[in-house]
């Protein structure tokens, strides 16, 4: 998926390159609160945990960006196939990893790229539609293909293809981001170390890496981005799947595991300010 930049709980850490080995064993950990179910509301000392670590001093912008965390959980809430806090916590790092620069809405569209770099596919416009297929949305949606397969998951047919701003509307946005993450719609696994070449057959989905007794947040952003964030990059494997990138070249995986560790630790602990 194509990103809006933006830091996040962590800041991002250039190291001087070390050719990788490739491992077959994930960074996994024991989730904080192993077995207890999210909360139907948001905690109350969630607010002033969520303002004291990602607002500023502009009320605005900080009630903004509250106002579409809330929203977001909203949803979430009613939604039964996210039954356990860290399934939340990294959907939710989702949202906060891909849209923060526009206040985590669901309209969120990515911003046009640096006039002097070479445009990706998905901003030239599609032949049928004249449309463009940048991201869009709570989980940045790109790519027209993308579009028509996710508008049929979805049940609406070729009408988010022919209409991507239908991406915008928060119950549609909503329905792109968890599915994609669920079933595997936005990402496959690679063929190799190299991880040039798709296995359009094995999807990424969440669900490999979160569970009820293991947690590896790192791993499940390639759900939403596997793709290096290197120009050289030496995947490793994921048992009877395939390969994805290293921890230290996933794209912002250190900013999503960061605010899906905030995530986890807030709902786990609902009553407690930091």
């Amino acid at each position: 998926m194509r990103l809006i930049y933006e830091f996040g709980a962590n800041a991002i850490i250039f190291a001087a390159f070390i050719s990788p080995i490739t491992v077959s064993v994930a960074a996994e950990q024991l989730p904080t609160c192993p077995g207890k179910h999210p909360p139907v509301e948001l905690p109350q000392a969630m607010q002033a945990n969520f303002k004291k670590v990602y607002c500023g001093r502009n009320v605005s912008v900080c009630d903004r960006r509250w106002g579409n965390f809330s929203l977001l959980y909203s949803m979430i809430a009613k939604d039964e196939r996210l039954t356990s806090i860290p399934l939340v916590s990294t959907v939710m790092a989702t949202v906060m990893t891909e849209t923060f620069s526009k206040d985590l809405a669901p309209d969120t569209v990515e911003f046009p790229p640096n006039k002097n770099k070479v445009l990706p596919q998905y901003w030239i416009k599609d032949p049928v539609t004249h449309m463009t297929y940048q991201g869009r949305g709570w989980g940045q949606l790109t790519h027209a293909d993308r579009y028509k397969w996710v508008g049929k998951q979805i049940g609406m047919g070729d009408k988010l293809y022919k209409n991507p701003s239908l991406a915008l509307r928060p119950d549609i946005s909503y329905k792109v981001l968890v599915g994609g993450l669920l079933y595997g719609w936005h990402e496959q696994y690679r063929k190799n170390e190299d991880g040039q070449q798709l296995i359009p057959t094995v999807p990424i989905r969440i669900t490999d890496f979160i569970a009820p007794l293991k947690v590896d947040y790192m791993a499940a952003r390639t759900a939403t981005n596997a793709n290096c964030d290197h120009r050289t990059c030496k995947d490793r494997y994921v048992e009877g799947k395939g390969f994805i990138p290293l921890d230290k070249y996933i794209t912002r995986g250190e900013d999503f595991r960061g605010y899906a560790m905030y995530v986890e630790k807030w709902l786990c602990s609902s009553d407690q300010l930091y």
